[in-house]
Order: C-alpha cells, then structure tokens, then sequence
C-alpha cells in the first residue's frame, strides 16, 4: 500500500498536492511544467504512475504523466497524449494499473446545449483509450444520465460509470445496450418526485428521496461500492447519516458496509489503494445549525478487512478528488 495519496482540490488554485496517507499532512505541490492551472482530474491504478489531466481550450483535453517516489517525491509531468473531447470534472477520469488504459467521460463536440433542453438531450461518450496501440473505444449516452464517477479495475477489465458498470471488451455503440445497473434510487428507500408548485391545490411532499451516489469499481474488478443517502426537496441533504453499500457482480447481491455521518462528500464512493485493502470515504458534515449549514469535509481511512477506521487530517480538503 503507497505510503501517499494525490489530491486535486479542484475549485482551487493551485490545486494539487501529495498527502500523507497515513497522517493526512499535506506535502509537496504538483503543477504542470508550463504557466497554466486548468488542471481538471488526477487518476492512478498502482499507485505510483498518475496521469493527469489539463483542458486545452478546444474540444481536446491534453494527459501528462507523473511518477510518485516512496517518499512521496513527485517527477516532472511528461506529455502522454491528446483525446478528443473536453475532461472537465475531477471525477471524469480513471487509470488502469501502470496507465494502460484511461477511461474518461467527455460531451460530445459541436453540440448546441444552451437551453435545458439541450443540455438534458446532449450526446456524450464513455471511452477507453489503449495508452500502448494508441485506440479508443467509445459508448454513447445522454446527458440525462445521473452524473456519477467513472471508475476502472486495476487490469482494466471493468469500468463504473454513473450507476452501472461495462466490461471493456464489450461491442461500442450505445451505453444502455452493454452497460450493467448496479443500484437505482427507489431500491433503498422512497424516491419522491417533489411538487414544487404553490397555492390553492398544491401538494406538499415532505418526505426525504433516497438517492444512489458516488459508485466505484474495487481494484480486483469483482465488487461495486456505492453511496446512499437522502435529500429533501430541492436537493437539500439530510445531514444524519450516509450508507456505503457494496455489490458483489459476481452474485448480483448488496451487502451495507458501513454507515457514516453527514452526507456523501462527492461523487466518489471511494478511493481505493491500489491491493484493495484500504480505502479512502469522504463525507460532508454539518458544522452549523441546520438552518444555516456550515459544510466541513471528513476523511476516513478504512482497512477493509477488519474494519478499522483511522481519520484523517482533512483542513486541506475543498472537494477533494483523491487519487491512490
């Protein structure tokens, strides 16, 4: 298990540290080896090589490549490639072990998506780019999809996305058509679909929706983890509790894990060491009243043989992806 982590603070700048694993202290900066700091997402399947990933400006996002010592000394970023499409979102990336393959979520180019409607119907692709032959292979599915994390087995046999999971060597075309469901909202709990409307004759649903967050595919490519928790109307959070649940794909059969105050702290389940033996939970607790939330972000190190839970210093973390 590497003795350090990166992470990508990604409403900040500068934006990207390594950290402490076992103490959470936050040590030396990453930037890109020229003056820009649209770094968008960090991933890594080992745990020593990361690859990293910075916007262009056009419809292309540009990978460069680092290695992390065992002291946690990081090297220069070297250029791997350029994929077409914009990687916008932290959670938009995932590595295979020794960056064989990079599979990303990107919206589709040359769309119109400036009213809702557009936005709802927009195309967007699922690829995995084959760092060594250089090919991509590519699903297809609207924006309507729940967002979600997109996630990788460390042989790159398994890739999570939203709520579902699709082998690689599956035909390209459409997402739905090859794509596994791995959990859906109504599963765990009422899913409300909220009135918002006012006056005479309104109704007023008032109880709680329970949701399917962040989901992550484990290092072996045989287990899913997903978060649950619940939302008010209007897409507030109930500050009480979270669930990570996890999914045997093997079996078809979940299993809670654990239950962890506040709510999900992104939209990764988790972050796994590259053997699978640790992992990394982040939730979102309420530091203020419940009329005037004071968000404050908790890390957790879970061992997950025997439980074991070690927090971790955290007062760095402004929606942190964390990269292992």
């Amino acid at each position: 298990t590497p003795a350090y982590f990166v992470e990508l603070n990604w409403s900040q700048h500068p934006s990207m540290y390594v950290v402490n694993a076992t103490t959470g202290a936050r040590g030396a900066r990453i930037s890109l080896p020229f003056p820009r700091t649209d770094l968008t997402s960090v991933a890594t399947g080992d745990g020593q090589t990361f690859v990293v990933a910075a916007a262009t400006g056009t419809c292309n996002t540009a990978l460069y490549r680092f290695t992390l010592a065992a002291n946690g000394t990081p090297s220069a970023l070297t250029p791997l490639t350029l994929v077409t499409g914009q990687i916008g979102d932290p959670w938009d990336m995932a590595v295979s072990a020794g960056s064989r393959y990079v599979a990303y979520d990107t919206l589709a180019c040359g769309q119109q998506v400036n009213s809702v409607a557009e936005q709802s119907n927009a195309k967007r692709y699922l690829s995995v780019l084959d760092a060594v032959t250089g090919k991509t292979k590519r699903w297809t599915f609207r924006n309507n999809l729940p967002g979600g994390n997109v996630s990788i087995s460390a042989d790159g046999s398994v890739v999570g996305f939203a709520n579902e999971v699709i082998d690689t060597d599956a035909a390209p075309g459409s997402l739905a058509a090859h794509a596994r469901v791995v959990a859906t909202d109504a599963e765990f709990g009422p899913s409300v679909t909220f009135n918002v409307q006012t006056g005479p004759g309104a109704k007023d649903d008032s109880g709680p929706s329970v949701i399917v967050g962040g989901l992550n595919v484990a290092p072996d490519g045989k287990t899913v983890y997903f978060a649950t928790f619940r939302e008010t109307k209007y897409d507030k959070p109930v500050w009480t509790s979270w669930q990570l649940r996890a999914f045997d794909l093997a079996t078809g059969q979940t299993r809670l894990v654990r239950s962890f105050p506040g709510t999900e702290g992104g939209p990764a389940a988790v972050t796994f060491d590259p053997t699978g033996r640790y992992m990394v939970v982040e939730s979102v607790v309420n530091a203020g009243p419940a009329t005037e939330p004071s968000p404050a972000t908790k890390l957790a190190l879970i061992n997950v043989a025997t439980g074991q839970v070690t927090q971790l210093n955290a007062g760095w973390a402004v929606d942190p992806e964390i990269a292992w």
